[in-house]
């Protein structure tokens, strides 16, 4: 049997090894929070129980309090060489945070001197929540290489104007009191900076602020209250995206190379308020905010809208005072909203005389003032109005439209040549004619959705060349004539409903267009539908109701395939001609040697197809001669060096 008293022994000294074990711990833990600095050594804790100081908050890290006179000493011979130090600085003057100018040089002041005297010693910075009479830390820390951040500016500092330029290991900016208003050239060539501080809404002006920052790839949301932003992110290279709030300002060079060379910036990354978004995108503007982008839609698209932040005011103008308002008040530098009252359908009848129009008298009010921008607003209903027939044509400064009235049921060239709208407006459902209504608006985007009544879209996209989505085509339209003619920037083509008959120059010169859409079986006319398409490569299915096809697909250079030509094709005239990667084709259709008009109904059919294959132009057995003739060989443009060498381009099938 074990002695009870040793059993309780051996519990207290359990017990007390226990309270000794805590204790060595707890002495341990003390030693090391009186430790002010792990990086350090040395100074007063600002950390555990022992007071004077501070942690910075976000990281654990605990500051040193160090004061302004020691500072030097401190960073001499206590500092760590290898890891970053954090110090609370103490008893620190505005005189100690003053710039100056020595000749023609800035120079930072006397606390950034003492901080850059200890490179390669990394400095995270805290200064005093208040510093007597400080409002201006203009080139504070100009050039310190060697601090990484900082915390705790002061309330009360209004300038910040190139607070932290070259600052090159910031990798973080310091929280900006609200009472700042200037900040140009702020972290101008902060190499490191990754993370930018939010911007406060008294700051006006943001030149250079953030150039050269090369790491940064999201910026801060811009204020509504900045009207200066030149060069302000030139040179982010990894910018990928920011959210401007405020408008655009053309005045002088305020905006001048915004975006210069930040050529991470994603489409649509650059977000604006609806209100603001034609400012933005004005050629123009592209062109001065230096917007990467090798064409004025590839500009355009780097910006999107933001939902909701800025609904748009229109100002109220009567009919009668629309001239003298544009000529008195509206704005030359920027896009003037306004909501017209007391219009008549008179006031919005245009004329159109063969293809010659001319807008109606409300937009040659518009068409007066070229310089001046305007979204116009239309009043809900317009007593009796259903043609709105070039009712703007040519007015070249109109940039969007709202409210068209319901009533409304022509609208051929209703936007003919309205070379700034960008937007286009929503079309009521009982329009059926859009014959020519956006031809020529070549800085239109995105296309509307087109009413299922509409039954003629001749032309109605033809020449708007940053256009690079359709619109889904309703199921009534008969006319697709010149639709999308010209629209260079067209990808993909719309399904083309069965109700189509008429697709001539449908997509002439829709150059990036890459795969043609399925041919309905009522089309017949396919002229020139998809000449000068240089990048498709997949050519439709052509139906047998196909009976003219000249220039059908002349000047397709990237074709090496065509369709079956269906029997019932009596005219191809220079149908492949241009087609200088064409090898195959197979005609089913009789060789025509009519003439259509002035020319042959086949003539210059292969001409400069250089890459047709021997065999490559397969014939029906019964129509071999007549294609194979002498005549017809020239007549068609067939290449080779001799008439032998162009009969070999055909075999039969």
């Amino acid at each position: 049997m074990k002695n009870s008293n040793t059993n309780k022994s051996q519990k207290r000294f359990t017990s007390w090894a226990a309270v000794l074990a805590l204790a060595a711990s707890l002495v341990i833990m003390g030693l090391l929070t009186a430790c002010p600095n792990a990086a350090g050594g040395g100074g007063t804790s600002s950390g555990g129980n022992t007071g004077g100081g501070s942690s910075d908050g976000g990281s654990g890290s605990v500051y040193v309090q160090v004061a302004y006179s020691e500072l030097e000493t401190y960073l001499a011979n206590t500092a760590s060489a290898d890891k970053v130090n954090y110090i609370e600085v103490t008893g620190v003057s505005k005189d100690d945070l003053a710039y100056k100018v020595v000749g023609t040089n800035t120079e930072a002041g006397e606390l950034s001197k003492k901080i850059l005297a200890a490179v390669p010693k990394k400095v995270a910075l805290k200064l005093p929540g208040e510093v007597a009479d400080l409002d201006d830390m203009s080139w504070c820390f100009y050039g310190c290489t060697n601090l990484v951040s900082l915390a705790n500016i002061p309330e009360g500092v209004t300038n910040m104007a190139g607070c932290f330029k070259d600052c090159t290991s910031l990798t973080q900016g310091p929280v900006i009191p609200t009472s700042v208003k200037d900040m140009q050239s702020c972290f101008y060539g902060c190499t490191s900076l990754t993370k930018a501080p939010a911007i406060p809404g008294k700051v006006t002006n943001m030149t250079y602020c953030f150039r050269n920052c090369t790491s940064l790839t999201q910026a801060p949301d811009i204020p509504s209250s900045v009207i200066g932003m030149k060069n302000c992110f030139y040179g982010c290279t990894a910018l990928k995206g920011v959210k401007l709030l405020c408008n655009y300002n053309g005045t002088g060079n305020r905006f001048k190379g915004v975006f210069k060379n930040c050529t991470a910036l994603e489409e649509g990354g650059v977000k604006v308020p609806a209100a603001f978004y034609n400012n933005y995108t004005a050629d123009e503007a592209l062109d001065v905010m230096a917007v990467p982008g090798g064409t004025p839609a590839e500009q355009a698209a780097k910006f999107a809208t933001i939902g909701g932040e800025l609904p748009i005011e229109y100002v109220k103008v009567a009919y009668a005072e629309l001239d003298a308002y544009l000529t008195n008040t509206a704005f030359a530098d920027k896009v003037n909203f306004i909501e017209v009252t007391g219009v008549s359908k008179e006031d919005l009848a245009g004329k159109v005389v063969g293809t010659n129009t001319e807008a109606g008298e409300l937009g040659k009010k518009i068409q007066a003032h070229p310089a001046k921008k305007v979204a116009l607003k239309l009043p809900g209903e317009v007593e009796g109005l259903k043609s709105m027939s070039a009712s703007f044509s040519g007015c070249t400064n109109l940039v969007s439209l709202a409210n068209i009235p319901s009533s409304v049921e022509n609208m051929l060239y209703c936007f003919d040549n309205c070379t700034s709208l960008t937007q286009a407006p929503v079309i009521p459902e009982s329009v059926t004619d859009m014959r020519y209504c956006f031809a020529g608006c070549t800085r239109l985007t995105e296309a509307p959705a087109i009413p299922a009544k509409v039954t003629n879209m001749a032309g109605c996209f033809a020449g708007c060349t940053r256009l690079t989505q359709a619109p889904v085509i309703p199921a009534k339209v008969t006319n697709m004539a010149y639709c999308f003619y010209g629209c260079t920037s067209l990808t993909k083509a719309p399904a083309i409903p069965a109700s189509v008959t008429n697709m001539g120059n449908c997509f002439d010169g829709c150059t990036s267009l890459t795969k043609a859409p399925d041919i309905p079986a009522k089309v017949t006319n396919m002229y020139y539908c998809f000449s000068g398409c240089t990048s498709l490569t997949e050519a439709p299915v052509i139906l047998a109701s196909a009976t003219y096809m000249a220039y059908c697909f002349n000047g397709c250079t990237s074709l090496t395939e065509a369709p079956d030509i269906p029997s019932g094709v009596t005219s191809m005239r220079y149908c492949f001609a241009g087609c200088t990667a064409l090898k195959r084709v197979k005609l089913h259709c009789n060789y025509n040697p009519a003439d259509i008009g002035s020319e042959k109904a086949f003539k210059g059919l292969f001409k400069n197809c250089t890459a047709l294959e021997a065999g490559g132009i397969k014939v029906k057995n019964a129509q071999l001669a007549a294609y194979t003739a002498p005549a017809a060989l020239d007549d068609m443009a067939v290449p080779g060096d001799d008439e032998a060498a162009k009969k070999a381009k055909f075999s039969t099938f």
